[in-house]
């Protein structure tokens, strides 16, 4: 039945179905009323005088929701025939093909300008289409809970998602990802780092405090793990479960990573905490405080090994890839290579003519880089101590790191540049990657084929390991940026600024083969391409709008589309994903 608000006035009688009626929704001039019940069917109604004026709409299943367009010339269904169904609202024609999921699909709704619907479904699965063609816009956006509410933010670059859990989330439509507001300390960021199965990212503040988050949402999981003092050092353990942290305040912990609880007595040290790290099987962990390094058993807490000592401060403290020693870097002049299991001093000191600030193993442990403040990165026999040579050079201090598989090797400088290099010959791979101001870290994706370095000049970036050409538009903080990192997965980076945030970034991987229109593309944007004779010849600006125009009307939903959306895009208003 339809009422007048304002007089309490019946205006309609009863708009009959033969079934229960799950929703109604009034056209955006009042002057129509739609319904959709389980009797499998939608209606359009006169809204005063209670009349049918189009319909029914059918499915083949119940019809759980319907929706007018803005502009009242369209209507959506959703039903349990796996389907949403969009119509002409006059004349009751199907307008494009039906929206399938995978199971009932429970609510269907409009974007603000009409343009793009939304539709949820029991599978678990939101979905976002093109109301004028029914392309699918993005990947299915999974849920762990079926959707209830769905609703488009104004300029419909954002969908509001409520699920029956209670859950909200806000997505991108474009890539389809969660958008996540910044994980927030009360002081800066030092450091961030996934979870080996990426769905937690563990943040490290001057705050004295680290926290956990779901990767996916922001969510902090539970209340932060705290010290003391300042948190010098933290990270997973190889299968997730743990966190072991160190501190200013004299101690390193061992906590449960699902919990935040403390599995341990604290690991207590007679001087600042520099380091802390697990083995590679989870079951030491090394640390580096004052003039000294110690192996703890990283399930009980208990001492492994006697005080690993050296003549000034420890910076650091690396396990070998199989957990049975251990090297230290000091202020001595001197690397060590210590026994992991009894403590026993291995090789004679690796001697350098200034300050060692970091060594680690190779990832096939045959020999040991090490990094001084001489700013050159050496290399080492691990077996005999023997040095091999120098491995390269930068204008300030070096931060290194290994490629998964040993072959690369990634620098950081205070000289404001990164680069790539062949671990083994020293031989650069890449022209210098240039930062503004200097470079704090320099890390690989998992594939080996990009870096993303983080620096002083508040960017972190990402390099193509290949052309040495950045990837993306920076990534931008507030204030220096001191670390970052890929995913396990390379789909995103998580960065770590003075700004006193971390931020999680979309940044898909390219799948190959690439469509023939991006070489026909490059070549009009560059105005200039290579003949059969291999000679330049002009490429008109009129070939560019052509292929801009064609572009944004048929690009699709795949990663290759959305990446001509955004590139054609206005560039000072795109964002740094896609």
């Amino acid at each position: 039945q339809v009422w007048d608000m304002r007089t309490d006035r019946l205006l309609a009688t009863a708009l009959q179905h033969n079934d229960q009626i799950s929703s109604v929704h009034f056209s955006p001039d009042g002057l129509r009323l739609a319904t959709s019940c389980w009797d499998g069917t939608a209606r359009i109604w006169d809204a005063s005088s209670g009349q049918p004026v189009a319909g029914p709409f059918r499915h083949e299943g119940r019809v759980n929701s319907v929706q007018f367009s803005p502009d009242g010339q369209r209507i959506l269904t959703a039903s349990s025939d796996r389907a949403a169904r969009l119509w002409d609202a006059s004349s009751g024609q199907e307008l494009i093909q039906p929206l399938a999921h995978g199971q009932t699909v429970s609510g269907a709704w409009f974007g603000a300008d009409g343009q793009k619907i939304a539709t949820a479904s029991e599978d678990g699965a939101v979905r976002v289409w093109d109301a004028r063609t029914g392309r699918s816009l993005t990947e299915p956006i999974k849920l762990a809970a079926t959707v209830s509410l769905a609703e488009f933010r104004p300029a419909a670059e954002h969908l509001l998602t409520l699920t029956r859990d209670g859950a909200v989330w806000i997505w991108d439509v474009r890539s389809g990802q969660a958008f996540r507001e910044p994980l927030t300390h009360n002081a800066w960021v030092y450091s961030a780092h996934f979870s080996p199965d990426g769905s937690r990212v563990l943040t490290r503040g001057r705050d004295q405090n680290v926290r956990i988050w779901d990767s996916f949402t922001g969510r902090e999981l539970f209340e932060p793990l705290k010290h003391q003092n300042v948190v010098s050092s933290a990270e997973f353990s190889p299968e997730g479960e743990r966190v072991v942290t160190g501190s200013y305040d004299w101690t390193a912990r061992i906590w449960d990573a699902r919990t935040g609880q403390a599995l341990t007595e604290p690991l207590k040290h007679e001087a600042n905490i520099s380091s802390v790290r697990f083995s590679s099987d989870g079951q030491k962990v090394v640390v580096a405080a004052g003039y000294a390094a110690k192996v703890w058993d990283g399930r009980t807490g208990r001492p492994i090994t006697g005080l690993l000592r050296h003549n000034s401060l420890v910076w650091s403290a690396e396990f070998s890839p199989d957990s049975q020693q251990v090297v230290t870097a000091s202020m001595d002049k001197t690397a060590r290579v210590w026994d992991a299991n009894d403590g026993k001093s291995i090789l004679e000191p690796l001697r350098h003519a200034e300050e060692v600030y970091s060594g680690a193993f190779s990832p096939d442990g045959t020999c040991i880089l090490t990094a001084a403040k001489d700013h050159v990165l050496r290399r080492w026999d691990k077996s005999t101590g023997q040095f091999l040579g120098e491995v390269c050079r930068h204008n300030g201090w070096i931060w290194f790191q290994f490629s998964r598989d040993g072959r690369l090797l990634a620098t950081a400088s205070a000289d404001n540049t990164a680069r790539v290099w062949d671990a083994q010959s020293g031989q650069p791979l890449t022209e210098l990657l240039k930062h503004k101001a200097q470079v704090y870290s320099a890390s690989f994706s998992s594939d080996g084929r990009r870096i993303v370095t983080a620096s002083a000049d508040g960017t972190a970036r990402v390099w193509d390991i290949h052309s040495g050409l950045p990837l993306t538009e920076p990534l931008r903080h507030d204030g220096e940026v001191r670390f970052g990192e890929f995913s396990p997965d390379g789909r995103r980076i998580v960065t770590a600024s003075l700004d006193k945030t971390a931020r999680i970034w979309n940044v898909p991987t390219v799948p190959l083969p690439a469509p023939t229109w991006l070489p026909e593309l490059m070549e009009a944007v560059a105005g200039q391409k290579l003949n059969e004779n291999f000679l330049l010849q002009p490429v008109s600006a009129e070939e560019l709008r052509r292929l801009k125009a064609e572009l944004l009307q048929a690009a699709g939903s795949d990663f290759h589309g959305r990446w001509a959306n955004w590139f054609l895009a206005d560039r000072a208003a795109r964002s740094t994903d896609f």
